[in-house]
This record gives structure tokens, sequence and C-alpha cells, in this order.
């Protein structure tokens, strides 16, 4: 990689850091959608999670690599963690792909995604406090799987 396209990529991650509200919308529309084009895809469960995994290495590395010479390299443990945190990735989406197969993209979008409203609500009667940030967090990650039925009976 030339270190003109390094600093174009620099360039494109700053302006996109400064639109977080964009980077929410378009994070949540991929996830939405990302079940609908699995199965268009025709790839077995563990194609589809090597190719995901491959096709995100390249923005992955464009925004470690600057971290990497600000912060410096991350410690040993860091780097064990992340590779723990892969591996646990790389099980979640494989499951995903294969819940796609066994009952279809729609309702294995909203059982993955439910996973993130669980979360919220066990975290809540755990501390007992929900905060606002907490509650519209919790509203749009459940509102987010019904994202693909909307767009579709409008079209």
């Amino acid at each position: 990689m030339s270190l003109a396209t390094l600093a174009r990529a620099r360039r494109g991650v700053g302006w996109l850091a400064a639109h977080p509200r964009l980077l929410a919308v378009l994070g949540a529309s991929c996830i939405a959608f990302s079940g609908i084009l699995v199965r268009l895809s025709g790839a077995s469960p563990s194609t589809a999670t090597v190719f995901r995994a491959l096709y995100a290495l390249p923005i992955l590395i464009l925004l470690a690599v600057p971290e990497d010479r600000r912060l410096g390299p991350p410690a040993r443990r860091a780097r064990l963690l992340a590779v723990g945190a892969g591996l646990f990735f790389a099980i979640d989406l494989t499951t995903f792909h294969l819940a796609i197969e066994e009952m279809g993209a729609g309702l294995a979008t909203v059982m993955g995604n439910l996973q993130a409203v669980v979360v919220g609500i066990v975290a809540w009667l755990i501390v007992l406090a929900l905060s606002a940030q907490l509650a519209g967090g919790l509203l749009i990650a459940a509102s987010l799987p019904f994202l693909p039925a909307v767009v579709s009976s409008l079209i």
C-alpha cells in the first residue's frame, strides 16, 4: 500500500469519524440486510463467514495502522484478547449463517439482533437504572431487525 493511498484513507476515516450518526445508519443497514445477502449468495455458512471476514480485513487494516502509529503497538495481553474476541465473533457469524440456512434470513436476523435487547434488559435488571441513552439504544436495537421487512413492503 503506497503512502498516498494511506493518506487518502486516513482523510476518509477522519471524515467518517466526524459523522458518527451516518456511520451508525450505514452500519445498521449493513447488519439489517446481511442475512438477506448471505441467503441470496447461496454460499455455505462457513464459506460466508470466511469471505465476510476477508472482505472486512482491508477496512480493519486501514483503521488499525493509524491507531498503531499514534498509540504504539498493543500489549501482548491486548492482542490475545483480540484474537479471542475474533474467534468468538467467527463462531457467532457461523451460527448466524447456519440459522439463515435453517430458518430463513428474516427470522435469523431478528434472533441474532435480539441478543442486544436481552443484554440491555439483563444489564438494567442488574443495575436497576435505565438511562435515557440505554433506553434509546434498546429501542434502536429492537427496531433494526424489522428494517428489511419495512423497506421491502414499500417497494
